[in-house]
């Protein structure tokens, strides 16, 4: 418990000197420390790692930590605009032109949830139907539909191009739904720009994955917060802003409650069913059994694999009696990719998914863990040297597109920072850089979405009773 809350003490001085340094309140490392304080916290303080820390885990903890802070200093640093006198020409946000991109993307994406529910509807019914999924088979229908999912992400171009042309060509454009969600909030259209996280909630409940949500949430929430950092300007569709009727505070008040409390009970009961499907009620309670071995698992998953200091167990291959390539070079950090890199014969080596499930004591009771963190992967992928350089970027990138985007007047940058900063806060149980889709939202999102927001500027009528001005003859013509 000691050395628990002495790294949390730690981790509260960086972030406290992150912020002298200006960066703002949420930063990658105010996100990072915070869901890692409140893992190291659960686990030591309220005893939700029953078994004893190792001195490896710590290590890796602090290492990890300690190279994303540095690395967001370094980020913050080279981030500033190098001149003085430069000044960003910052874009005007056509509402209207928003909107109807954003229903756009909305029905792609709701395209994705039908192709996905054929899918898994074969599934269900083998299942029991939604009555037996959402009782005692949760577990093993969402394990099938994983390896269905897994399956079908992997199938490259080996099965042709129309397949993944659909996946992707859905899915990407919902995830952009998500700022431009997060555009039409800034707007107080709220309860139109939360819709994309409600569709996402659907998603998986499809599949009972409960990361899925609350990562779209947290793009959602961090992407409406930096909007106001950038300081854009939203442009209400009135041409003239004379015209413009006062704003109604009691109404945007009310609307603003209302869709916030849509968005939390969304997610809230999202949580309730998935966790109720996927519990041993022979375990405990769900908060107990499901949601505070979730918070914990990552901890739990190094601390196993650690009990001969830095010489983990290598990995279960799909293959039984196989194993995965240890060091993995990259496939358990970015899984998406390498994947698809490997299958169009690239020469790397991939692995899977879902890590072996290993033996961990929480809250008192025997059960297991399939994940380790993204200190985990980062380590089971390039070992200590790849937990100081991947931290490092991590941190790094975080802080300087974050600098980069504050006071800019621009967009661009907002689905990569947000991608970052929910990178860093949920290191605490994966590396979301594994999904390849995302990863390709924030690094070409940012155009796209500069694009759709950008107003166009109109031409000018002339007044009635009244022509066109003449362009001025050149000099040399005068006569």
């Amino acid at each position: 418990m000691v050395i628990g809350l002495a790294v949390c003490a730690i981790m509260v001085a960086g972030a406290w000197f992150a912020r002298k340094l200006g960066m703002p309140r949420l930063n990658v490392v105010s996100a990072f420390s915070m869901s890692w304080i409140a893992m190291i916290l659960i686990a030591t303080v309220f005893n939700g790692l029953t078994d004893p820390i190792v001195e490896f885990t710590w290590v890796l903890i602090l290492v990890g930590w300690a190279s994303l802070f540095v690395g967001s200093i370094a980020g913050w640093a080279l981030g500033k605009n190098r001149s003085s006198n430069f000044v960003a020409k910052p874009i005007i946000i056509d509402l209207r032109r928003t909107t109807w991109f954003h229903l756009v993307f909305l029905a792609l994406f709701a395209v994705y949830l039908v192709i996905r529910f054929q899918t898994a509807w074969p599934l269900i019914s083998a299942a029991g139907g939604w009555e037996a999924v959402l009782g005692t088979g949760g577990n093993a229908y969402r394990s099938a539909s994983l390896t269905l999912a897994l399956s079908d992400s992997q199938e490259g171009l080996n099965g042709g191009f129309l397949g993944p042309l659909i996946n992707y060509g859905t899915f990407i454009p919902g995830m952009l739904a998500t700022y431009t969600g997060a555009v039409l909030w800034r707007g107080h259209r709220r309860l139109l720009g939360i819709t994309p996280v409600v569709l996402s909630g659907l998603l998986g409940l499809l599949t009972l994955q409960r990361t899925s949500i609350m990562i779209v949430l947290l793009l959602f929430v961090i992407a409406v917060w930096q909007l106001k950092l950038t300081g854009v300007e939203i442009q209400t569709g009135s041409r003239d802003p004379s015209e413009r009727r006062p704003a109604r505070s009691g109404a945007r008040r009310l609307a603003a409650f209302v869709a916030t409390l849509a968005l939390l009970g969304a997610a809230g009961a999202f949580l309730f069913i998935t966790t109720s499907a996927r519990t041993d009620q022979s375990r405990g309670s769900a908060l107990q059994s499901s949601i505070g071995e979730y918070i914990v698992g990552g901890i739990a998953g190094i601390n196993t694999r650690s009990a001969n200091g830095g010489a983990w167990p290598l990995v279960p291959a799909d293959v039984a009696g196989q194993f995965d390539p240890s060091p993995g070079l990259g496939g358990y950090t970015f899984t998406g990719l390498w994947t698809v890199l490997h299958r169009i014969g690239f020469p790397v080596t991939t692995t899977r998914v879902n890590l072996d499930f290993t033996q961990a004591t929480m809250f008192g009771e025997a059960t297991v863990t399939n994940v380790v963190s993204a200190l985990g992967e980062f380590y089971l992928d390039f070992r200590m040297p790849g937990v100081v350089i991947l931290a490092f970027l991590l941190g790094f990138g975080g802080a300087f597109f974050q600098r980069r985007l504050i006071g800019s007047g621009r967009v661009t940058a907002i689905p990569m920072t947000s991608f970052l900063l929910t990178f860093a806060f949920w290191a605490f149980f994966v590396a979301w850089s594994s999904d390849l889709r995302q990863l390709l939202v924030a690094v070409f999102g940012g155009l796209a979405l500069n694009w759709v927001v950008r107003a166009r500027p109109r031409r000018q009528s002339a007044p009635l009773g009244t022509t066109p001005a003449t362009p001025l003859p050149r000099s040399g013509a005068a006569r």
